[in-house]
């Protein structure tokens, strides 16, 4: 391989596929939206909503777990506020046809609710061809867009759009295709902050499902320039072919930009290459879902209306010709029956006018094309237009289709993909994602199939009008070569050929196989790797390579079973050294030297504890820290999984966690705390390093499992067993910059804490931080105030040295935390370290002393253990005591004169980060 291609070598490194894995072209999505995808991602997910109720109690939830917003609740809303000020609420995903009854939903409905009332809201329709209002967003729509109607006698003046009205005149809320820019002209405008998050937010998104080329079907001016630069500084991972998208009003843009082709000696330095601009989006009509999409008959369900045409008919010949022309591709959005044979009839226009003009070179496109008058259908190949199509489409509007235009025309031309291809023309295929999932694998099941993914039609398990069906292959050409052919890269991309892009996707099954595989089974197929220009930029089994091929039984079971063993040989050593019931600190000791011992110099301090043995209670959990106890102090039986997801919650707030960050948990043992940041923070990117081999496999097969059971999308996961600073110092996680790095009550074994400190600071991006649960030494006494950020608690800190007697016994219970006394360093020399080793701002240090909530505790829950009979998943007597015995030690912490403290700390690098 070389420049990200394909060469004859005599030499090469031979990789093997897994039994079943088979290699395929890269998935292109031929028709997507990139930025709105990753947006998506962000805002109030409404997706398979069922009602307006349900609506509302998604988007009180969504509010609810956003503190920006709740604050702004709180403090008492708005009533007709500024745009700028008001923090405002997006959403995507209504369906109106899903619901009962299927009617368009209004800005009062949203009212119902109290808390949404305070709020300017605007909530995308499934399609993004109608949005709905909320009452004080509709209120500053009208005062503040610029044309915006008064009344439904200047409804005319709106071309291509729909402002949808009570009976008498008053807007409901909902704006429809071209009506939307009302809208955009108040919403806030993306920054390119907000691009590049929506950008990283889509990448782990598509690159998950084998995407590797996506055709972004409507590119704005600034989202054009934003690609190109982020192709310049190499930070696209997938290849972008952009389909210009004017501004509103304004057609013919073609003067305010120049075309962006791939530059070979940029490829070759590494940079560039990613990104090309040489189409444009025209908007012919709107989407059947609002009754926009133009019509030469009348809808069945909608007497007298045809849906709307965006660009007047008599202008759209010119505007092709305006753009071919100057050697653009012309791609047309275009639904509807009518708006179909229009934009044919412009194509077939320019060619006539044109002789010269070879369709191949310009290879213009329809867009959805998802109703066709029959006797279109030939046109297609005879002008040499390319049907951009999105077989999702069918199978999601397929329960209300025949309803909205009648069975007739639903049997001679709705998503006929089979009919094109039989009459020769090219079908590149796309899943027009957010609108649809960003999954090729479904696109090319629903193709097959014509069923939903349940295996459903309104005509049964058969499919719908199932003479639409296509085979396999041609489904999985036309999200490979028909897609490359449809963006000028048959040459280099499309098929796995010498000289062509290294870009694959692994499966791990063969889809075309129809003997072995059935269609449910393609459908479940998953996507083992994406590689981009040769290199794997998504590696779905990397979560599961650390778990052994010859291990049996359940990941719990393992653990169990590896922990009776150890418990068994520590415990006949105890017994053999005749021990009795410690009840004083310096027997917890003793018993701790020959814990330690009996280790036989294992390096890693958790290695004859199991992660289950504190974890009595269902369901089984797998969470190894010192807890957080005061909100439960009151009760009669202590909650340890309770206490110590308390103290990741504490760590992950003061640490600024927010959905869509790319986060590093460091000493994640069996995994406990990375899974709860899965589930309850939802990051873009989620690495996670431990020191421990076994537990790292346990880990990543539960993560693995529950990336496999979720039903939405999922962020990259993966999961390295090795020693932290050898991860950092060697690159690891292919040098990724994390917006948060977690140190989870671990950072105290650290063989080198500043080094540690220096290291994961140079993997931050700008603004990024540095985040631990750790013990520190109480003496020296912190100065008076190192920083106004250090918040010191109790018990109170010694003002003289510790006897001899108390430093020896403070060397002891070093060696039962499984550290060095050097390690504990006291709050200034730790304050210190941040500063000079890390180069953290004194502004952006927070120090805050939790030893009241943690030790007091966490000493009364391992008295427990000293209880015969007590609930534990650790082995017998002996290590049942030990753990007894060291509750002392742990409240020896937690009294005046100890010498050990618990801090979170959290260090903030210099920089912006939009994501924070």
């Amino acid at each position: 391989m070389k420049d990200g291609a394909l060469r004859r070598r005599s030499k090469c490194d031979l990789r093997r596929l897994r039994p079943g894995q088979t290699l395929f072209p890269g998935f292109h999505d031929a028709h997507g939206h990139i930025l709105d995808y990753g947006w998506s991602r962000t805002v109030a997910d409404l997706v398979g909503s069922t009602s307006v109720q349900d609506i509302i109690d998604r988007l009180e939830a969504y509010v609810r777990s956003k503190p920006h917003l709740m604050a702004y609740a709180l403090s008492g809303g708005a009533s007709s506020a500024n745009a700028t000020t008001v923090p405002w609420i997006e959403g995507l995903g209504w369906d109106q046809t899903k619901w009962t009854p299927a009617e368009f939903p209004t800005a009062a409905d949203l009212g119902r609710s109290e808390l949404l009332r305070r709020f300017p809201i605007v909530l995308r329709r499934v399609d993004v061809h109608a949005l709905w209002l909320s009452e004080i967003g509709l209120d500053m729509v009208m005062r503040g867009a610029k044309d915006f109607p008064a009344s439904p006698t200047e409804d005319h003046k709106v071309e291509g759009g729909l402002v949808v009205r009570y009976a008498d005149g008053r807007p409901t809320g909902i704006l429809i295709d071209n009506a939307m820019n009302f809208a955009y002209q108040v919403v806030p405008e993306w920054t390119d902050d907000q691009r590049k998050i929506f950008l990283d937010a889509a990448t782990e998104g598509l690159l998950r499902v084998g995407i590797t080329a996506v055709g972004d079907a409507a590119t704005d001016l600034k989202a054009a320039a934003f690609y190109k630069r982020m192709d310049a500084d190499g930070q696209l991972r997938f290849r972008i072919y952009s389909m210009l998208a004017c501004p509103p009003g304004e057609r013919r843009c073609a003067d305010r930009i120049d075309q962006v082709k791939p530059d070979p000696k940029l490829v070759q330095k590494g940079k560039g290459g990613m990104f090309t601009l040489r189409s444009v989006k025209l908007f012919n009509d709107g989407a059947l879902g609002s009754w926009g999409s133009a019509m030469w008959d009348d809808y069945s369900d909608k007497p007298g209306e045809r849906g709307l045409l965006l660009i007047p008919e008599a202008e759209l010949p010119s505007l092709v010709a305006y753009w071919l022309e100057r050697g653009w591709q012309v791609c047309t959005h275009a639904i509807g029956d009518r708006a179909n044979t229009l934009t044919l009839d412009a194509y077939d226009d320019f060619l006539r006018s044109h002789p010269a003009a070879e369709a191949h070179t310009l290879r213009p496109r329809v867009e959805h094309a998802q109703l066709m008058w029959p006797s279109d259908l030939a046109r297609f190949a005879e002008l040499g237009v390319i049907a951009s199509m999105q077989p999702t489409h069918c199978t999601s509007d397929m329960g209300y289709v025949e309803s909205r235009i009648g069975k007739e025309r639903a049997a001679h031309g709705a998503y006929a993909w089979k009919s094109l291809l039989d009459a020769n023309a090219s079908l590149a295929l796309g899943s027009d994602f957010p609108v649809e999932l960003p999954d090729p694998l479904h696109g090319i099941y629903s193709a097959v199939t014509r069923l939903d993914t349940n295996g459903n039609s309104p005509h049964g398990a058969g499919g719908w009008y199932p003479h639409e069906r296509l085979t396999r292959r041609e489904a999985l050409k036309g999200f490979t070569q028909d897609a490359a052919f449809a963006q000028f890269e048959e040459d280099v991309a499309g098929s796995i050929s010498v000289g062509k892009r290294a870009d694959f996707t692994l499966l791990d099954r063969n889809i075309l196989d129809e003997d072995r595989v059935t269609p449910a089974m393609l459908r479940a197929a998953k996507v083992d790797a994406t590689i981009v220009g040769g290199k794997v930029v998504f590696d779905r089994l990397a979560l599961a390579a650390m778990t052994s091929s010859q291990s049996t039984g359940s990941s719990f079971d393992r653990l169990t079973q590896r922990l009776e063993e150890r418990a068994t040989s520590i415990v006949t050593g105890l017994r053999a050294a005749s021990l009795g019931s410690p009840s004083t600190i310096w027997a917890a000791l003793f018993l701790g030297t020959l814990l330690l011992l009996l280790r036989s110099g294992e390096k890693e301090p958790y290695q004859s504890m199991s992660c289950l043995a504190l974890n009595t209670q269902p369901p089984t959990t797998a969470w190894m820290n010192m807890g957080f106890w005061t909100p439960q102090l009151s009760r009669s039986q202590l909650d340890f999984p309770l206490a110590c997801q308390t103290l990741a919650q504490q760590l992950y707030s003061a640490a600024g966690l927010k959905p869509g960050m790319k986060v590093l948990d460091v000493g994640c043992g069996a995994g406990q705390s990375t899974l709860f940041l899965l589930e309850e923070y939802q990051p873009m990117l989620l690495h996670a390093v431990t020191s421990l081999p076994e537990e790292a496999a346990f880990a990543a097969e539960r993560l693995q499992q529950r990336l496999l059971d979720g039903e939405k999308e999922a962020p990259q996961v993966k999961v390295w067993a090795q020693d932290v600073l050898e991860w950092l110092r060697s690159g690891e996680g292919d040098g990724e910059k994390y917006d948060v790095i977690l140190a989870l009550d671990c950072a105290f074994h650290f063989s080198d804490r500043a080094e540690y400190i220096r290291l994961a600071k140079a993997r931050l991006n700008p603004g990024g931080r540095l985040a631990f649960v750790d013990l520190l030494s109480a003496y020296p006494s912190p100065s008076s105030a190192p920083s106004s950020s250090v918040t010191l608690g109790n018990p109170q800190y010694p003002n003289e040295a510790p006897s001899l007697g108390r430093r020896l016994k403070h060397s002891f219970t070093c060696m039962l935390a499984s550290t060095k006394p050097a390690n504990l360093w006291p709050v200034d020399r730790y304050f210190d370290i941040l500063r000079a080793e890390g180069g953290f701002p004194a502004k952006g240090i927070k120090m805050r002393d939790i030893t009241a909530d943690v030790f007091p505790g966490f000493a009364r829950f391992l008295r427990s253990f000293a209880t015969e009979g007590a609930a534990w998943r650790g082995g017998g007597w002996g290590m049942r005591k030990g753990l007894g015995a060291f509750s002392n030690v742990v409240q020896d912490w937690s009294e005046e004169g100890g010498l050990v403290r618990m801090f979170i700390i959290v260090a903030e690098a210099d920089g912006a980060n939009p994501g924070l």
